[in-house]
């Protein structure tokens, strides 16, 4: 028996080894191209598509799986809206509000805080008094419907009362209008009513019916009827500031 020759057993194995790689080769070589497609296909590698447009993530909030951010509508968007009710314990420098849902809220007066009289007008602080509905416009976040909390007012409107509709008749120191809901109000009139018509000076004898009219007063002892302080002709005037 011959000795085993370690040198020649290498290099039988290497040569194995590359007639295996030769094979290999060669039988590749038989085997059709595959297009791109097929390839992924075959190999099950998977791949995400480049063509999203950046814009389609654009403008996202900071949630890692693109949620939408806040926005205009979030906490400043809610501080435009206030408390509306009637004014109470009125004090130097606060006043308690009994708003709709009826719950309670102190409410604080500042050197910054703005006072209103309807719409347009401007007011100041002494023109507030118990019993008067008004809304305040808090600083900051307005408290959760239904709950009871201490405001900064950051500014105070006073709702006096009024009736608006179109004047359906003029009897004496009475005037009948028609609201926009269809009923019939009694606008109770007085020598100290003044009259405007679209804010313009004017008179009672320039009264007509068929005329819108907005009258601004005191509810009366009757609690049904007005007594006009006074009376506004000529185009509606804009909704109350919320």
């Amino acid at each position: 028996m011959r000795p085993i020759n370690p040198r020649n057993s290498k290099s039988r194995r290497a040569g194995a080894a590359a007639l295996g790689i030769a094979a290999g080769a060669f039988a590749l070589a038989q085997v059709p191209a595959l297009n791109l497609t097929q390839a992924l296909a075959t190999s099950g590698t998977k791949t995400t598509s480049s063509a999203t447009p950046h814009s389609a993530t654009a403008g996202r909030g900071a949630n890692p799986g693109g949620a939408p951010g806040a926005g205009k509508g979030g906490p400043k968007g809610a501080g435009k809206h206030g408390l509306d009710g009637t004014l109470s314990n009125l004090q130097s420098s606060s006043f308690t509000l009994l708003a709709r849902d009826g719950t309670r809220h102190t409410v604080t007066l500042s050197s910054a805080t703005i006072y209103h009289h309807g719409p347009t007008s401007t007011a100041s602080r002494s023109a507030l008094a118990n019993g008067e509905h008004v809304k305040v416009r808090a600083n900051g976040t307005p408290p959760a419907p239904g709950s009871s909390t201490s405001v900064q007012a950051a500014d105070v409107n006073i709702i006096a009362p009024h009736m608006d509709g179109i004047i359906s008749a003029i009897d004496g120191s009475t005037i009948t209008i028609t609201d926009p809901d269809g009923f019939t109000r009694t606008i109770k009139t007085s020598t100290s009513t003044t009259y405007t018509n679209n804010s313009q000076s004017s008179s009672r004898s320039a009264l007509a019916t068929g005329q819108n009219a907005h009258a601004v007063g005191s509810v009366d002892s009757d609690h049904t009827d007005l007594d006009a302080s006074t009376v506004n002709t000529g185009t509606p005037p804009p909704p109350p500031t919320p």
